[in-house]
């Protein structure tokens, strides 16, 4: 498993919009209700008014056979799946360079699918991390908006496209410039409990003028979901894992929710308070040399050029004389003590806790290893009356069906302190690290 162990996770994710009226000590919201009115609707600073249209290929190893054969391989695989089949057809002829494209509809989407064919892409060069796509016979695609709830969506185009073409060798994402592979696909999208979460709608880019400079973190691919990308400005390169992280954590979150006003204080879990603010009010300070100014930004050798962003950055701004929009220094700081705790989106809690159960057999391999004198972190959800908390835990047991350990920090409801031994079922564990 990978090293997960900055800060805590917790659930449910919870976002809670903080007063701006004390920054010492800033009053919570005082009910659900009140955050969700206040999240209701998007503030037109992070608007977008048109979301970006998600375009995937497919690489196969099948011959082009044309538009109705592709239909006909994605209308079985809709009587399978769903007991419907392809519900419209449009033919838009072989325009911007396509062999040949057709507007589609299927069952329980709102906007058609435009399915195309493009000249096969061949990978010859045996340096590239794709050589093996050497022998692609033809390269489908699919245009579309994606749909809410966006995870499920794009997992299930994923799942048309790879019906349609027949033999799929990798899947390309060509906005993030991603290839996956066939191995990678499966486990991802087409396992009956496919893994993707909402990391696989966005990447993250990290750019610097020099090792050790200052970072700009990134996302792109958010407007597909109709969200700004998310930036991060003047990272130090010892804060970098923690600033990814928090990152990540922010964009994921935010795939199915409205962000806060700009320049608004809130919580992304228990002890990380950020704001988002416009790029223009972050990076104004910045120096041309510095990584994420504005000589980044304009022209043909723009790195991050986006319609719409927004910065994370302390609740607060800083400065003695001249006040000014900072990283949020503290939250990052809180993660790489392990002293906060993120609240993280759904689709990840929920392919991470998959893959931590899959791999506990490890675990116990590793506890069993009389040598080790490394701990072994696991975190596992504790409930306490109506109350589910998921908490990191010194393994010092292991075996199939759990096991048994010390907590790592005391709860936040109170019923349990920090050092109390904890026994768990494999059922509770959704993550380890070791």
């Amino acid at each position: 498993m990978e090293d997960r162990s900055l800060g805590i996770v917790s659930r449910p994710a919870t976002l809670v919009v903080v007063s701006q009226d004390s920054p010492v000590e800033p009053p919570r919201a005082n009910s659900p209700a009140a955050l969700e009115q206040m999240l209701a609707s998007a503030s037109p600073v992070w608007e977008i008014a048109q979301s970006e249209p998600l375009t995937l290929l497919a690489l196969s190893q099948s011959v082009d056979g044309g538009p109705l054969e592709a239909i006909a391989r994605m209308d079985a695989h809709l009587l399978a799946s769903s007991g419907g089949s392809v519900l419209g057809l449009e033919d838009l002829g072989g325009d911007g360079g396509a062999r040949w494209s057709v507007a589609i509809r299927v069952p329980q989407r709102e906007n058609a699918i435009i399915l195309f064919a493009e000249e096969p892409q061949q990978f010859a060069d045996p340096s590239h991390p794709s050589a093996a796509l050497s022998d692609v016979q033809s390269t489908l695609g699919l245009s579309t908006p994606l749909e809410s709830p966006f995870v499920e969506d794009f997992i299930r185009l994923v799942r048309l496209l790879h019906a349609a073409s027949g033999e799929l060798v990798a899947l390309v994402d060509p906005a993030l410039d991603s290839v996956r592979l066939r191995a990678d696909v499966q486990t991802l999208f087409l396992d009956a409990e496919p893994l993707a979460d909402e990391r696989a709608l966005f990447r993250t880019q990290i750019v610097s003028r020099g090792e050790g400079a200052p970072r700009w973190l990134f996302t792109e691919g958010m407007p597909r979901v109709g969200k700004p990308d998310f930036e991060m400005l003047e990272v130090d390169p010892s804060e970098e894992r923690a600033a990814l992280t928090l990152l990540e954590v922010t964009a994921g979150l935010f795939v199915s929710r409205q962000l806060p006003p700009p320049e608004t204080p809130f919580d992304l879990g228990v002890g990380v308070t950020i704001a988002l603010v416009p790029p223009r009010e972050a990076f104004a300070g910045l120096a041309a040399d510095v990584a994420g100014s504005a000589r980044d930004r304009e022209g043909e050798h723009a790195h991050f050029s986006p319609r719409v962003s927004a910065v994370l950055s302390a609740p607060h701004k800083r400065g003695a004389y001249r006040q000014v929009w900072t990283r949020p220094i503290e939250a990052i700081a809180a993660l790489q003590r392990g002293e906060a705790a993120l609240a993280l989106p759904d689709g990840v809690v929920r392919s991470t806790a998959f893959r931590a159960r899959a791999s506990w057999s490890d675990v116990a391999k590793l506890r069993a290893d009389a040598t080790r004198i490394e701990p072994i972190l696991a975190q596992v959800s504790i409930t306490s009356g109506t109350a589910t908390e998921h908490a990191w835990v010194e393994v010092r047991s292991a075996d199939a069906r759990g096991g048994s350990g010390i907590l790592m920090h005391a709860l936040r409801e109170g019923s349990r302190l920090k050092g109390a031994s904890v026994e768990f079922t494999l059922s509770q564990v959704t993550d380890w690290s070791a």
